[in-house]
C-alpha cells in the first residue's frame, strides 16, 4: 500500500465475505503510512478447492470515502505425479520364493510433495516365511505342521515406502511379493500424499500363485 497524500493514512483491512476469499490472510490487517510512505502486505493462500478463482479485496482508508480495492486471480491445480508402468505383473509365484519388481514414481508438479505407499489389502500378521528361511531352520515347526497363519501375513515389501519428491523428482520403488497364500493376486500399490489426500495415484500389481509340479 502506498500513501501518495500529504497527511498521514490510517488503513484496515475489510474481512472478505466469500468462502474462497477467507483462505486469504494478510499481514499486517491495519497500520498507519506516512505521506509519501509504504507498506508491504504479505499474503498467504491455503487453497481449499482446485480450478481459476479471483477475488477482490478491500481496505478502507480513514478518511477516505471508498476503499483501496485490488484483485487476486489464478489457478489452483493438484499434485500431479505418475508412475512410469501401467502395471506390475509379478507372474507365477510358488510358496515363499520371493520376487522382486521395480518402479518408478515422478512428480510433475511445481511443489514438493511428501507421500507414503501401502498396499490396499494386505495382511496384518507376521511377514511371510521365505523358503530359505524355512530350509534353514530343520526344527521349525512348520515341517510338521505346516504354515500357522491365524491372521494373513504381511506378503508385500515396499522399498522405500514413504518420502519426498521435489518438483520434476522421481524415486525408484522396489516391491518384493513373497507369496505364502494360494490365490490369484490383484492388488493395488496406493499413493497417499500428506496435506492432500489418500489413494492420490494407484498402481496394479498381479500374481498368480503356482505349486511346485
Amino acid at each position: 500500500l502506498i500513501n501518495k497524500g500529504a497527511i498521514d493514512a490510517p488503513f484496515s483491512f475489510i474481512p472478505p465475505s466469500t468462502d474462497m476469499g477467507s483462505t486469504f490472510m494478510f499481514a499486517p490487517q491495519e497500520g498507519i503510512i506516512a505521506p509519501g510512505g509504504l507498506q508491504v502486505i504479505q499474503i498467504s493462500f491455503n487453497a481449499p478447492l482446485l480450478g481459476q478463482f479471483e477475488e477482490e479485496f478491500l481496505f478502507s482508508v480513514t478518511g477516505s470515502p471508498t476503499p483501496v480495492t485490488f484483485t487476486i486471480k489464478g489457478c489452483v491445480t493438484g499434485p500431479t505425479l505418475h508412475f512410469d508402468i501401467g502395471e506390475l505383473d509379478f507372474g507365477d509365484l510358488s510358496f515363499g520364493f520371493p520376487r522382486t519388481l521395480s518402479c518408478r514414481l515422478t512428480n510433475t508438479s511445481v511443489v514438493s510433495l511428501t507421500y507414503k505407499l501401502r498396499m490396499n489389502d494386505d495382511g496384518r500378521g507376521r511377514p511371510s516365511v521365505r523358503s530359505s528361511d524355512q530350509i534353514a531352520n530343520n526344527t521349525d515347526p512348520s515341517w510338521r505342521k505346516g504354515i500357522q497363519c491365524y491372521v494373513e501375513p504381511v506378503e508385500f515389501t515396499i522399498n522405500p515406502n514413504r518420502g519426498t519428491l521435489h518438483p520434476q523428482g522421481h524415486q525408484d520403488i522396489e516391491v518384493t511379493l513373497c507369496s505364502n497364500t494360494v490365490m490369484d493376486y490383484y492388488r493395488y500399490l496406493l499413493v497417499d500424499l500428506d496435506g492432500i489426500g489418500e489413494e492420490v495415484v494407484a498402481l496394479t500389481i498381479t500374481a498368480r500363485y503356482q505349486c511346485f509340479p
